[in-house]
């Protein structure tokens, strides 16, 4: 996972803050909208899609691309932050 985040970042480390949040809403409003659109039955199933694996629910999955994912950056943007108001 390290070197796939690695990838992204070389990809996208050009590119304006404006852009990079335009691509994060229009993802996360996708998000939202397929969760919405799924049965409340679907998100909470263990195994109910064959590639989900024996022990998460597509609520699981929807956590970890979204709450978790964003936790996660929110840390590493923090850390580059403090690292750009010391230079």
């Amino acid at each position: 996972m390290k070197r796939f985040n690695e990838i992204i970042y070389q990809e996208h480390r050009r590119r304006s803050l404006k852009a990079v949040l335009l691509d994060y809403e229009v993802f996360h409003n996708r998000m939202i909208d397929l969760i919405e659109a799924t049965p409340d039955s679907d998100l909470v199933a263990v195994g109910r899609f064959k590639w989900m694996g024996p022990t998460w629910t597509l609520s699981d999955y929807c956590r970890a691309e979204t709450a978790s994912h964003y936790r996660w950056a929110r840390k590493w943007i923090r850390r580059w932050k403090r690292a750009q108001d010391r230079t």
